[in-house]
């Protein structure tokens, strides 16, 4: 069975839903909340000044 058949008949998005449903909280964070995106800049940017 290839991807897209896996896809389509909903095996992997059940997997992701059963196996990974913390990820769908991360991908959507609540309001006044940084994605992980900007996190994870916010925390290089720190680091960098950190070690001037």
């Amino acid at each position: 069975m290839d991807e897209k058949e896996r896809l389509t008949n909903g095996e992997l998005r059940e997997e992701a839903t059963s196996e990974t449903p913390e990820m769908a909280i991360i991908s959507m964070p609540e309001k006044g909340e940084l994605s992980i995106e900007q996190e994870i800049q916010k925390l290089e940017k720190n680091i960098e000044l950190f070690n001037r």
